[in-house]
């Protein structure tokens, strides 16, 4: 198949989901194309990116990067490539006001929807030229902007939601109408994912749980056993849903009975300074540590020296809230028991009392009690981490979730195929 995802921002350090899904369909001899509507911020630590030359075959849509935001700065400019775009596009004038319509309508300022446009006529010129059999977004909210060009072309949009995208998104006025109403195939990670997207008026139908890939090569099992210290990892961005504080505050507790526990948190976000002085409050420097963000290496690396893997995720005041969690999935790739907190998918990620266990959200006693009993009791660890492997290989392999992504699409382009007019004209070049 020829796939052409539309990401946000690729590759993005916390997204690696993706990256994996990416390189694995390439791998299987799948044609693959990528537009970015933004660059990542600061340094790009996939391997696996370099690996496969995926950032000079990534189109990144330049009208609305730093640089192409410098280069037509001005108005005058930006209009004038605009005009420059239409007058040379072989869109009907219809097409033409409606895509002007799509891009003001969104009252973003007028030179936002000017930039806006232009990104459309690239996305556009781009589906016609690479005549995909699907077009394929992570995160509804990508998808949500996306599918507005099927009143102008015609093509086959799969989305992927995640997390955010079905809890804070619609919270903050996003609405899903059209894209339920018009795309034509839908993706999530648990079935919790599922059972808030048909809430959300999703159809049924046309919503299927694929989960997310583990590459079981990468993620080597090891049997971890008692050394002289316990070492606790949480890889999370230090966001307010990661309920960093209350992982923290557990800790804090049982290094109060247990003092040979030494706490790892790896990630970034808007919280460092508020968590760094949470730690300090508690004099524990030198047990807790921020370490800030790290390659996907380090943080493998981190994994297989780590005893016990946490992460106590709450719903965000805004609403915000994890999907399926991927990262624990990983640790219990590795062999590590984990500890999270009954969050959305998490019950499905995680085997309570097999290969780990989950406390209530917030509940800072209940969380401390299960790390002190994993500390007593390290003859478990053993037990609990063949678990998690056993769990992650039957549900959540890469190879297996793949799998289902391509027999998904490849149903929804053998429908399109047997029931659409052909809408994809010949090459045609906008500039």
């Amino acid at each position: 198949m020829k796939i052409l995802y539309i990401l946000g921002q690729f590759p993005v350090i916390s997204e690696t989901f993706i990256l994996n899904e990416i390189t694995s369909l390439i791998d299987l001899g799948h044609d693959i194309e990528i537009i970015s509507l933004g660059r990542p911020k600061g340094v790009i630590f996939h391997a696996k990116a370099r690996e496969y030359d995926l950032i000079n075959k990534t189109m990144y849509l330049e009208f609305n990067t730093r640089e192409g935001r410098k280069k037509y700065s001005k108005k005058g400019l930006l209009l004038k490539t605009l005009t420059q775009f239409l007058i040379g596009s072989t869109l009907s004038l219809k097409n033409k006001i409606n895509l002007l319509h799509l891009s003001y309508e969104q009252k973003q300022g007028k030179e936002i929807a000017l930039r806006k446009i232009l990104d459309y006529l690239t996305i556009i010129k781009v589906i016609r030229e690479t005549k995909p059999g699907v077009v394929y977004c992570h995160f509804g909210t990508i998808a949500n902007q996306i599918i507005k060009l099927k009143s102008i072309i015609n093509f086959r949009l799969v989305t992927y939601f995640h997390g955010f995208d079905f809890s804070l998104a619609p919270k903050r006025g996003i609405d899903y109408s059209l894209l339920f109403k018009k795309g034509d195939l839908f993706l999530t990670n648990s079935n919790y994912a599922k059972g808030k997207l048909i809430e959300l008026g999703c159809p049924e139908d046309r919503l299927s749980v694929i989960g997310l890939g583990i590459d079981l090569e990468k993620f080597k099992f090891k049997i971890r056993s008692i050394g002289d210290t316990v070492k606790l990892l949480t890889v999370a961005r230090l966001v307010e849903k990661k309920g960093l504080k209350y992982s923290i505050e557990a800790v804090a507790n049982s290094i109060k009975k247990h003092n040979n526990i030494i706490y790892n948190i790896i990630g970034e976000g808007p919280l460092r300074a508020e968590l760094g002085n949470l730690i300090k409050s508690k004099g524990l420097e030198d047990k807790i540590f921020l370490l800030g963000a790290k390659t996907n290496e380090e943080v493998l690396s981190y994994m297989l020296e780590s005893d016990i893997f946490i992460l106590s995720s709450v719903t965000a005041d805004s609403g915000d809230t994890e999907g399926l969690g991927v990262i624990l999935l990983e640790a219990q790739a590795t062999g590590m028991p984990v500890l999270a907190t009954l969050h959305n998918g998490f019950p499905e990620a995680v085997r309570n009392g097999k290969s780990g266990f989950l406390v209530p959200e917030k509940d800072i006693n209940a969380l401390s009690e299960r790390i002190n009993y994993l500390v007593e009791n390290p003859q478990i660890w053993k037990e609990l981490g063949e678990e998690g492997r056993k769990h992650i290989f039957e549900n959540y392999s890469q190879k297996k979730v793949i799998n289902r992504l391509v027999a998904a699409v490849i149903s929804v382009t053998s429908h399109f195929r047997n029931t659409a007019k052909p809408s994809v004209k010949p090459l045609i070049r906008y500039f």
